[in-house]
């Protein structure tokens, strides 16, 4: 329960978008990792844990360190059909289950993270009224890490979406 707290509020970070520094632990650590990334972009997510935006092997990536170097996490951009189908079906799953509450949502980013060798997807889906943000496992069990409403009187950009 503690890890999924722990990624829940790094995933949520990953879209609020607090600007911050890097350590020199973490950007040579990041260094080693991503070689040839380019474009970096660097937020402080809390006091000890940073986020890194890049582009590496022509997709964009994120990754996230602590202030002592260790990689947390990174994971890439992806197409949810580039998702394996248990993933792709479970996605689908979720989407109709909430189609009479919340209407027909579509998916607007899929995020390919690993964590500690386990590989998992984040997933923002949403529509004019709301948006969701859903973890995902290889398997496809899908749960909602946030739920987001929109008011559609005003200019809302979603709460989740990340950039």
């Amino acid at each position: 329960m503690k890890k999924i707290i722990t990624l829940i509020g790094v995933l949520v970070a990953l879209c609020a978008g607090t600007l911050g520094a890097q350590t020199s632990a973490s950007k040579a650590s990041f260094n080693r990792e991503f070689k040839d990334a380019s474009r970096e972009n660097w937020e402080k997510v809390t006091d000890k844990i940073s986020l890194v935006r890049f582009s590496h092997e022509s997709k964009s990536s994120i990754a996230y360190f602590k202030n002592s170097g260790e990689l947390l996490m990174s994971g890439k951009l992806i197409e949810l059909s580039e998702s394996p189908e248990a993933v792709q079906a479970g996605i689908d799953a979720l989407a109709k289950s909430v189609l009479k509450r919340d209407g027909a949502l579509r998916v607007t980013q899929v995020f390919e993270l690993t964590e500690q060798g386990a590989t998992k997807y984040y997933v923002n889906m949403g529509n004019e009224k709301v948006y969701i943000a859903v973890l995902a496992n290889s398997k496809g069990k899908t749960s909602i890490i946030k739920r987001s409403k929109l008011d559609p009187n005003k200019n809302q950009e979603p709460v989740i979406a990340a950039k």
